[in-house]
This record gives structure tokens, sequence and C-alpha cells, in this order.
């Protein structure tokens, strides 16, 4: 088990980075292993809600994130919303015996399997599953705060401003983007500032009354930095479309900009930026 979960913190470890390939490669290996040290009928068979891997650990939880981010059709969205619905499932089973960080962690992952699988289809705004998303994401802010646990609530911060975002309940959005960046700064989470100021510069630019491009530009600054000096080569893609659509607003043409954002998502693939990506290649520059 001890050199399952330390592989599992590797994958971990090199999704962060941007390194998807090598942490899937990574993640198969701790499945591998968990296969072989913990039988259905064993000692851990309550590890194995589902299958493979220690779901109900942090690293089994970034596993499912992994899973999301390389997730490019209809069925891998639907795939991983099953898994991460049994999930949760069975962190509220009493028998499971399920901390409370494991309970938030798995209310985020369903969550965040429910913003993807909406993204992906294009469904109207307002669909239950963003609804649900955010009611899953207050669930776990709720277990993560009853644990202390206030790292975690960077991941559960940024999820629900980005469902609140896909709502255009903007003001939402904006308070907790406020709460993480304080939370991120806090604990030296640079990785989630960098995401946060990602999403603040598109929500300066989702307004069409009050298109707010020059906050938009100081956010993209503020953004690169922090990729570039860390080199978070994770978040490049995303930095890459926020700047494309920045560039449209401000001189109202970004091929330049798009093709650079396509060139940084062909060598760091996002499933949840795709769509994004073909409607900017589109003209579709909105929300």
């Amino acid at each position: 088990m001890r050199i399952c979960s330390t592989k599992s913190v590797l994958g971990a470890v090199l999704h962060m980075q941007g390194l998807l390939r090598e942490a899937a490669d990574t993640f198969a290996e701790a499945r591998s292993r968990h296969d072989r040290e913990c039988p259905a009928d064993g000692q851990y068979r309550h590890c194995k809600p589902d299958g493979p891997l220690v779901l109900h650990s942090e690293p089994g939880v970034r596993a499912c994130m992994l899973d999301l981010d390389m997730a490019e059709g209809e069925h891998d969205f639907r795939e991983i919303l099953e898994r991460a619905e049994r999930m949760v499932d069975w962190s509220n089973d009493p028998t499971s015996k399920a901390s409370n960080i494991i309970k938030g962690l798995h209310y985020l992952v369903h969550a965040s399997a429910l913003i993807g699988w909406h993204g992906f289809l294009a469904l109207p705004r307002a669909q239950e599953p963003l609804d649900q998303a955010v009611r899953e994401l207050d669930k776990a802010h709720e277990w993560m705060e009853k644990a202390s646990n206030y790292v975690f609530l960077c991941d559960i911060l940024l999820a629900r401003a980005i469902a609140f975002r896909c709502l255009r309940r903007i003001g939402d959005a904006r308070k907790d983007l406020e709460a993480l960046f304080k939370r991120s700064r806090r604990y030296q989470m640079t990785l989630s500032e960098a995401d946060a100021w990602i999403l603040k510069g598109h929500l300066d630019l989702d307004d069409d009354g009050s298109r707010n491009k020059a906050a938009a530009r100081e956010a993209w600054d503020q953004a690169d930095r922090l990729i570039t000096n860390k080199h978070y080569s994770a978040s490049e893609p995303a930095s890459c479309l926020l700047k494309a659509r920045l560039s449209y607003f401000e001189r109202g043409r970004a091929d330049e900009e798009l093709a650079a954002a396509k060139a940084a998502w062909k060598r760091e693939p996002r499933g949840r930026l795709l769509r994004e990506l073909r409607r900017y290649e589109k003209g579709d520059w909105g929300l």
C-alpha cells in the first residue's frame, strides 16, 4: 500500500506540473499495484468502491481530476461522472468511515465532473448539472471547514467560481475568487493563485456593457508572471486562451494569440479547454 500511495502522489505532482501523459502512466502503475495488494475480499476491500486505485485517498481523487483534464469525448465524461457518483455514495456510507477531508474531496471531484460534463455538451446555462455542482461544492466547503483543512478550500473555491460564472452569477464568482486569493497567498499556493487570475480575467471580459479590458490585462499579466516564474506549464493553455480573448476585445483580432493558444494546447492537451478553443476559432468570444 505504501508504494501504491507513493506512486499516486507522484502522479498528482506530475499532473500539477502539466505532464499529463507521465502522470497517467504513473497512476496506471499505482492501479496495477493496488489490484495486486488489495484483493476485493481482503483487508482493503473498502478501498475499491468502483475498481482499481484507492479512490478514498487524496491521490485517488487527483487521479479522477487527471482523467477530467484528459477527457475528450462524451464517453470519457460519462465514465468519470459515474465513477465520481460512486465515490460520493461510498463516502456517505457510514460503514466507509470516510474522514471529513475525503468526503469534501469526493464532493469536489463529482462537482468538477458535472461542470466538465455541462461544458462539453454545451447545455443551457441554467441546466441542473451546474445547480447541482454548486450544491455539492457547498457541501465540500462545509466538510473542509469541519476538517480545518484550508488548503483544499482553494480547489473548491475555484471550482465553485467557475460554476457561478457559467450560471452568470458573476458577483458570487467574484466573492469566491476574493476568498481564493486570500487563501492561496496565505498558504503560498501560487498555482491556485495563477488559475484564479485567469478566471478573473475572463470575468472582467464577460460583461458586454462594462467590459474592463484594463483589469483583464492586469489579471493576465499576474497569471503569466506566476506561470513563467514557477514553470507552471499546466496552466499555460488556459493563460494563452485568456490572452487570445483579451487581444480580440482590445484589437478586434487575435490570429497570432489564438495560434499560440492552439500550440500550447497541443503541448499540454486539456479536454476541458477543447470546447473553449473551438469556440474562439469559430469567432465566438462570449461567455
